[in-house]
């Protein structure tokens, strides 16, 4: 599980650096929708990667909210902007949320088999 957790961190890791280069694409129209979607999809999975090897209940629930606040920001900025973006794009911006929930769901089901072995491990003989 270690393992996971530390591929989760790398995940973290490049997600910050991809986002470090997307940053200077923030346009000032929209900075505040753009600011939002920029924070849930690229800076905070670093830390909540690392926060996984202690806590990794609250680390897959952050991901999963990290994943919902920035797909609803995007939608509701997208439906208020006008026009629709193209399909091509609404996949490519999808397709950035996958780990975000592949790893969500690694980091709750390491909480659940945690509990297990604690409470296994706590029962006498």
């Amino acid at each position: 599980m270690k393992l996971i957790k530390s591929c989760g961190v790398v995940w973290g890791i490049i997600y910050f650096l991809v986002g470090a280069v997307f940053s200077f694409t923030l346009g000032s129209n929209q900075f505040w929708t753009g600011a939002t979607v920029y924070l849930c999809l690229f800076l905070l999975p670093l830390p909540i990667s690392v926060m996984a090897f202690w806590l990794p209940r609250i680390s897959g629930v952050s991901l999963i909210v990290c994943a919902v606040v920035s797909v609803s920001v995007s939608v509701v900025s997208g439906v208020l902007s006008g026009p629709v973006p193209d399909p091509a794009g609404l996949f490519k911006f999808t397709m950035f949320h996958v780990p975000h929930l592949a790893f969500a769901a690694v980091y709750l089901k390491s909480a659940s088999v945690r509990k297990v072995i604690d409470t296994d491990s706590q029962t006498s003989y």
